[in-house]
């Protein structure tokens, strides 16, 4: 698994790590090994079933005319009503956030996966919760630029205070 991710390191998010890597191949390898095929898969479920069936060998083969319902997928996510593919991606920010809170207030949230959680959020309410925290994550730097900028003041009035006091 190790020269797995050493290979792939570079094409992929800097926060996703190796455990990470593995715990998504094993999702995508038991789920293809125990989902059934359906006839309606969109253009991305297909290749997937096409890598997995080069990596694993399992015969995860549709009927050849099966159709692409594209116009139903893309009806769906202009409801707003489809899922977030994966947390981690598309909420890098809400998961990093999300993920030391759940982290320090583990025991009142065991047994709940915070990814999977997310994911199970509509694309619509994904976007606007991560706007959300990128928006607080900004708000809080601008405020600790501003604590820095006056500590520097404080510091530069010591200097000429001390400097001040003479020899």
């Amino acid at each position: 698994m190790g020269a797995l991710f050493d290979a792939i390191r570079g094409s992929i998010s800097p926060h996703i790590d190796q455990p990470k890597v593995y715990y998504k191949l094993k999702r995508l390898k038991s789920k293809f090994d125990h989902a059934v095929p359906s006839a309606v898969v969109s253009r991305h479920e297909q290749r997937l079933r096409d890598l997995c069936k080069k990596v694993w060998g399992a015969n995860f083969d549709l009927a050849p005319d099966a159709p692409e319902d594209e116009e139903d997928e893309e009806d769906e996510e202009e409801r707003g009503r489809g899922t977030v593919p994966d947390a981690a991606a598309m909420l890098p920010v809400a998961t990093e956030v999300l993920d030391a809170y759940w982290k320090t207030d583990g025991p009142a949230l065991s047994g709940v996966s915070l990814e999977k959680g997310l994911s199970k959020l509509a694309t619509e309410d994904a976007r606007w919760i991560e706007a959300k925290w990128r928006r607080q994550l900004d708000a809080e730097v601008h405020s600790q630029i501003k604590r820095h900028d006056l500590a520097k003041e404080v510091y530069g009035l010591l200097l000429e205070a001390i400097k001040g006091l003479g020899p």
